[in-house]
């Protein structure tokens, strides 16, 4: 994404209202791209991004595209190690050691949780991984549609932030993640601009006492997707992120949990962790195949994996949908393709058109990933 540029933010504000009149030009697009009838593709991947400048948290949201946002919560970058929830004092003496021996620590920028002002790594990290994922499926749609940069720039502030969230000990394990910034419940009740508010912010962490294994893992897949991501274009910052990942998975398998402090909003079922585990090993094998091997959970049939039941369409609650996706693009291999077939002829009854509600809220994120998967098969 360019950044500091005026006419990108013009162009930016006058697509803004453009979106809120439901009549929307088309800006920056100069691609080969083609659609039936009157649909355009690659405005509509142009526009989904801006999704991500809207929800920017911290001091570089100034720089973004949206003319309507500023700087936001940049008082995170001084959250109180004493006021810190579920965090050991052996990992708070780790991070200080870090710090100069300061009760504060940093934890600016990353995403607000759509359109909320919280910052939950489950989901942040769920992002990252679904757009890494879009990347590796369809490299040509970005780089067609002038996307590409912009699609890097989210993925890096996203991982910058996973990484800073994560606090390693001198052997390069795991010591605390901070997996969410903020009370949900308190944030619902506070109706005013991000860049205005002043409230305190609430954070929360996991260590080897009170881990959650379903946070780690989606933070392992998120970094490993980003570097898998990266490992062409800019080897060292990959490299970094799989350090990461590496350590955050490494510290997942060691240490059960299902800690849930700040998480009243995103229930974490332990019943998923299989699938989120398999979703991270697919995606540390791509990061690094000379390192890591393909995950071994293949689906015998129906929704069945081994006992754990996909029982839910792809999203940050159940991530095998995605998983059935992804290693039927890196294998070929027949029982991931039927079980894309299957998930998709479940949820969709056959017929690829149709909108379809399976849940009280958020189903048109529902039916996006049904989309995908569709087009897979």
């Amino acid at each position: 994404m360019i950044k500091n540029s005026k006419t990108k933010k013009i162009l930016a504000g006058i697509l803004s209202t453009a979106m809120l009149a439901s009549a929307i030009p088309s800006f920056g697009i100069t691609s080969g791209v083609s659609a039936a009838g009157n649909a355009n593709y690659a405005e509509a991947l142009e526009i989904s991004l801006y999704f991500y400048d809207a929800n920017q948290c911290g001091c570089e949201v100034d720089d973004n595209c949206l003319t309507w946002r500023g700087n936001c919560h940049t008082y995170d970058a001084e959250a109180s190690l004493d006021k810190a929830t579920k965090l050991s004092s052996s990992a708070k003496s780790v991070i200080q050691s870090q710090n100069g021996g300061s009760n504060k620590v940093d934890l600016s920028g990353g995403y607000h949780d759509a359109g909320d002002h919280v910052k939950f790594n489950i989901t942040m990290a769920f992002n990252a991984s679904s757009l890494g994922w879009a990347y590796y499926a369809y490299p040509e749609a970005f780089k067609d549609t002038g996307t590409e940069g912009h699609l890097f720039y989210v993925l890096r502030e996203t991982a910058d932030y996973l990484m800073k969230s994560t606090f390693l000990n001198n052997n390069g394990e795991v010591a605390a993640i901070c997996h969410t910034v903020a009370d949900g419940n308190v944030d619902h009740g506070i109706w005013t601009a991000p860049e205005t508010q002043t409230y305190e912010r609430a954070t929360y962490w996991l260590t080897s006492e009170a881990n959650n294994n379903r946070i780690a893992y989606q933070m392992a897949a998120a970094l490993a997707s980003v570097a898998a991501t990266f490992k062409n274009s800019d080897p060292t910052y990959a490299a970094e992120c799989l350090k990461y990942a590496d350590a955050i998975y490494n510290f997942s398998k060691k240490y059960n949990g299902n800690e849930m402090s700040g998480m009243s909003f995103y229930g974490t079922d332990p019943a998923n962790v299989p699938g989120d585990k398999a979703w991270a090993e697919a995606w540390l094998y791509l990061a690094d195949s000379s390192k890591h091997s393909l995950p071994t959970d293949k689906p015998t049939g129906n929704g069945n994996y081994n006992g754990n039941y996909d029982g839910w369409i792809y999203s940050w609650g159940k991530v095998w949908g995605g998983y059935a996706c992804l290693m039927a693009q890196i294998t070929g291999d027949s029982a991931y393709l039927n079980e894309v077939k299957y998930n998709s002829d479940k949820f969709s009854n056959n017929n690829a058109k149709q909108y379809y509600v399976i849940d009280g809220w958020g189903n048109s994120r529902y039916n996006c990933a049904s989309g995908l998967r569709t087009y897979l098969r």
